[in-house]
């Protein structure tokens, strides 16, 4: 009789790679009948386990058994996280770890301020360095912009984003705009009129993407006031966050209209 506990060791044997019958009735120390019967009445249940029997009905075929994560399942995920993200205002209410745990393990790192730096050749708070690795587009989830006046190993970020705009990479920022950020804004607005494209919206994610090939986002977690810095480079998770980047840019407001509107109250 298959019972949950057998059930659930066979997920667990499964959910680490897929499995042979054979392997699964060893590891669980039953026949390979038994095995195979459990495995059909788990495919019966809700068609999260699935197999395929490499030449079926020829001698020596054989039956493999795996988790059936589909791309209807890939979908549903993107479409939870998507929603998440964009309804939510401030950073509190979305950790870019939600987005992090899901990602290939070869293609993400993480590291704490201050701690060991540099991989894909920019360090933990090296905002320059980042910046200057794009070719083609710079895409920015800002808070208060309060990151464009940092000064980092004597360099000015704010130089970086000019030599930038000079050499054509688009630059596109996201963030809040209001009084105490004015100053900010109004000083990349000066530099290259037209260029650098800023805008007004409430969103919770403070990072980058770079071209196509890097997302960095950070957080402070209150119980522990000290950044983490994620990196991902897995392609559909790059792709993905850059297109919350352009949901929010839908419905954000150009920095010439917001600060006009804010001149008129102060």
């Amino acid at each position: 009789m298959l019972t949950q506990d057998k059930a659930n060791a066979i997920r667990g044997l499964l959910a680490e790679r897929p499995r042979s019958i054979k392997e699964i009735s060893l590891s669980l120390g039953m026949t390979w009948k038994t095995a195979n019967k459990y495995i059909e009445e788990l495919c019966g249940q809700d068609n999260s386990i699935g197999v395929h029997v490499f030449k079926d009905g020829m001698r020596g075929g054989l039956k493999i058994a795996f988790l059936n994560s589909t791309r209807q399942d890939y979908e549903q995920l993107l479409s939870f996280m998507r929603k998440r993200i964009l309804g939510a205002r401030e950073k509190s209410e979305f950790s870019p770890f939600e987005l992090y745990q899901h990602v290939d393990g070869s293609m993400k790192k993480a590291f704490w301020e201050g701690g060991e730096a540099a991989f894909l050749g920019h360090g933990t708070e090296d905002i320059d360095n980042l910046l200057q690795k794009s070719e083609k587009e710079y895409l920015s989830f800002s808070g208060d912009f309060s990151w464009v006046m940092s000064r980092e190993k004597g360099k000015a970020v704010f130089n970086t984003i000019g030599k930038l705009a000079e050499k054509g990479v688009g630059i596109h920022m996201l963030g809040r705009i209001d009084v105490k950020s004015l100053a900010s804004v109004e000083r990349l607005m000066r530099m290259n009129e037209g260029v650098i494209d800023v805008r007004h919206v409430d969103q919770p994610l403070r990072g980058a993407i770079v071209d196509d090939t890097v997302v960095r986002l950070v957080e402070t977690p209150a119980s522990l006031d000290k950044k983490i810095y994620y990196e991902i480079t897995e392609p559909k998770w790059v792709r993905f966050v850059k297109s919350v980047f352009w949901e929010f840019h839908k419905v954000s407001v150009p920095a010439d209209k917001r600060i006009d509107e804010i001149r008129k109250l102060i």
